[in-house]
């Protein structure tokens, strides 16, 4: 009986044994995982800059192996209204000055933002060009159909002042202006769409950003220039976002994008970088 009764506390203190160290491997098991958690740097960014911008972001992941970057891409009026109702991206990149200005002057951004890049504007068409389209002139046509933006986002604003500009040159009469505009059928809600749109036949013309002719859309529309008197001039600002997680991250994902790497990424798509018509700056 005492030999049994030995014997069943050497059975229970090997068990209380394997329990600990099974604690133990538990507790290591949870360690490890908090060490291998990456940290979240969320930036939005104005859909035009979907591939230059994906492109910053694996360079900068490599560079920063415990992080994880989330950019969300839409219209910049869009983006701007998620942070006025709460979002907190720490980093926020503007289409045009409007938008960024609105947020500063509402307190959202930290400091004064900084020009990242231009953009100029160009005329697409689908590359069968069905209806003929050849020049500016030709949008003011009774009905072509055309695709654009609401003038709430920057591609839509910049598309009328490139109107008025056409119309003021007295090339194309004094209604100019508006028959092109009569003659849009379709408002996306970001220059992603209307390039989408042209490729797939669903419009007679469009006017997109220069840097939306990635090699895709090269080989499915056809491009008209626009003469740079008549064009725009579209500025793009990053800034940091008040009251956001991860400044420090979002400080860094800046200052990349301004670098000269980070401006040559941009040229590579299309974009002018900041060097290349002024400094950074407000």
């Amino acid at each position: 009986m005492a030999r049994g009764m030995r014997r069943l506390g050497v059975f229970f203190i090997g068990l209380g044994m394997f329990a600990a160290l099974a604690l133990g491997l538990g507790g290591c098991g949870s360690k490890t995982e908090s060490k291998t958690q990456k940290r979240e740097l969320q930036v939005f960014a104005a859909a035009v800059l979907t591939e230059a911008f994906t492109e910053i972001e694996q360079i900068f992941e490599q560079r920063h192996p415990g992080v994880d970057v989330k950019i969300s891409f839409a219209a910049t009026s869009i983006l701007r209204l998620q942070v006025e109702q709460g979002a907190r991206p720490p980093v926020f990149e503007s289409a045009d000055e409007k938008n960024i200005r609105t947020l500063e002057q509402g307190g959202y951004i930290i400091g004064k933002p900084s020009t990242l890049a231009y953009n100029k504007l160009t005329l697409i068409v689908p590359a069968p060009n069905a209806a003929k389209i050849n020049s500016l002139g030709d949008l003011a046509r009774p009905g072509v159909a055309l695709v654009g933006c609401s003038p709430e986002v920057p591609i839509g604003a910049y598309t009328l002042q490139m109107l008025e500009k056409v119309e003021k040159s007295g090339n194309h009469g004094p209604d100019y202006a508006k028959l092109v505009k009569a003659n849009f059928r379709s408002l996306e809600p970001n220059v992603k769409g209307i390039a989408t749109k042209i490729m797939l036949g669903e419009a007679d013309a469009g006017i997109c950003y220069v840097s939306d002719i990635n090699p895709e859309v090269a080989k499915r529309v056809k491009v008209i220039p626009i003469p740079d008197e008549q064009n725009v001039l579209a500025a793009h600002y990053i800034g940091l976002v008040k009251g956001a997680p991860n400044l420090d991250l979002g400080q860094e994902f800046v200052r990349l994008a301004l670098s000269p790497e980070g401006q040559a990424v941009l040229a590579r798509h299309g974009l002018i970088p900041v060097n290349a018509i002024g400094g950074p700056g407000p």
